[in-house]
């Protein structure tokens, strides 16, 4: 694939998050072994994983919307620096709602195989949104 195929791949993504698209293209963009190499406690494996993770953060966050910040390429990896914001209005991590806006940001890395996210590395700023959700001190 090329430069801009990739990057064609995340934007669609990233559009799937921000428009509430069916969850079907989660099917079409990801491997169906796809790989997540740093998965939070009690996340699924595989496009059902995903699937999970979407729907999750749309209840606790009822507004998210991600902005990609930065996006590159090199070989057979992609990868974007984005931000995330949205409003707290379902639980998240078993914190009930707190109708706090939210604002964190994170960087993702996807290895792209035959046109599909076979696997995912993720890191994000866990912190600050626990911070921010009243969840935990600053210190």
């Amino acid at each position: 694939m090329s430069t801009e195929a990739h990057k064609a791949l995340v934007r669609r993504w990233v559009d799937a998050w921000n428009t509430n698209t069916n969850l079907e293209v989660i099917a079409e963009i990801f491997a169906p072994d796809w790989q997540n190499h740093n998965p939070l406690p009690g996340d699924a494996e595989g496009i059902e994983g995903v699937t999970q993770f979407v729907l999750a953060n749309r209840r606790a966050f009822s507004d998210i919307q991600l902005t990609i910040d930065l996006l590159l390429v090199e070989g057979d990896r992609v990868m974007f620096r984005w931000i995330t914001s949205g409003t707290h209005t379902g639980e998240f991590a078993g914190i009930p709602p707190t109708g706090r806006a939210v604002t964190y940001s994170g960087i993702t890395v996807h290895r792209v195989v035959n046109g599909k996210f076979a696997e995912t590395v993720t890191e994000f700023d866990l912190h600050g949104l626990l911070q921010q959700l009243g969840a935990m001190s600053a210190t």
